[in-house]
């Protein structure tokens, strides 16, 4: 059952690769997905290994340790070495796991914006890794009965999005390789 799902995923994905924009006014401008809808969602990255490496301490206790993951962890044989036009896959996720407080656009956003300290988040914008146009997202709607959607899903029956989106982004990581990004 969840291979046919992953690669109907992975398929998906790899087919939204999206470029990450910044607006006149400074904040960070995004194409899709819809707001009020749950997925998963992937970020690519043109920075080298050496850069990923050599960015320096996270901006929040809280943050992806982007330099120590990238040191300890990038020659390990289970990393994803996915590129995509010169893009790199190194990080995936969850949004809308915790109902309509955080659906999958809020979560991406998150993940470029974000300086919370609670928030567990890539902080691109906060990071010496802040070049916009090195960065692409991509993100596959799920179904879900956390909050009513304003989308159809791209794969998938209705199901428990609570307990399925955490095994679906396991079993993606399990079958075609850990993201180097990705702590858990």
């Amino acid at each position: 059952m969840y291979q046919k799902i992953i690669e109907e995923i992975e398929t998906i994905q790899r087919s939204r690769i999206t470029p990450i924009q910044v607006a006149r006014n400074g904040n960070t401008l995004i194409e899709g997905p819809a707001k009020r809808c749950a997925g998963l969602y992937f970020f690519y990255t043109s920075y080298s290994l050496s850069e990923l490496k050599n960015c320096g301490a996270p901006p929040t206790a809280s943050a992806v340790p982007i330099s120590s993951l990238a040191k300890n962890i990038g020659a390990l044989a289970g990393i994803k070495q996915q590129e995509d036009d010169g893009f790199r896959l190194v990080y995936n996720g969850v949004g809308g796991f915790s109902g309509s407080s955080y659906d999958l656009r809020s979560r991406i956003l998150q993940e470029i914006s974000s300086n919370d300290p609670r928030t567990g988040s890539l902080c691109i914008r906060q990071t010496p890794l802040n070049d916009l146009d090195k960065w692409r997202f991509s993100y596959v709607i799920l179904p879900t009965s956390n909050f009513e959607s304003e989308v159809d899903p791209d794969v998938g029956e209705q199901w428990d999005f609570q307990t399925e989106a955490l095994n679906l982004e396991m079993y993606w990581r399990l079958h075609l390789g850990w993201p180097l990004l990705s702590r858990k």
